[in-house]
């Protein structure tokens, strides 16, 4: 389900809370299969370097794939390039969410843009560390 919303901030009776995390008014795009999407996400800076448009960062990294993305991802990849807010997806384990966030790094690193992916554990970013390695080697 895809869930396009608007949120008007919520005013802080504690001055140091609001400072530190009063967010604004944000439109948001979240691929979940729960009704309640969560939490309002950061926005997404759309600034890119030289002319490539997202269309473009789209089809490379959609050809670059291996393989043949599940029909959610593919959702979650496009709307991705075509919203201008963060992303939040929510899927079971094992059901290929790392394949979206490193959409997310595909378009940093084409566009010039820095990106950090964290992981919970050392052995796991070795290995997508590896793996995103590989896929910028191809």
């Amino acid at each position: 389900m895809l869930v396009n919303d608007q949120r008007e901030r919520q005013p802080f009776s504690d001055r140091k809370l609001e400072r530190r995390w009063a967010l604004p008014t944000l439109r948001r795009s979240v691929v979940t299969d729960s009704a309640d999407p969560g939490n309002l996400l950061p926005a997404r800076s759309t600034a890119s370097a030289g002319d490539i448009s997202s269309e473009e960062v789209a089809l490379r990294y959609l050809d670059q794939l291996p393989w043949t993305p599940y029909p959610f991802q593919e959702q979650a990849i496009l709307t991705w390039f075509d919203c201008e807010d963060g992303l939040l997806v929510c899927a079971p384990t094992g059901t290929g969410k790392t394949v979206i966030a490193e959409t997310a790094l595909f378009e940093a690193l084409l566009t010039g843009r820095r990106a950090y992916y964290t992981t919970p554990l050392i052995a796991l970013t070795e290995q997508k560390f590896r793996e995103l390695q590989d896929s910028a080697e191809r």
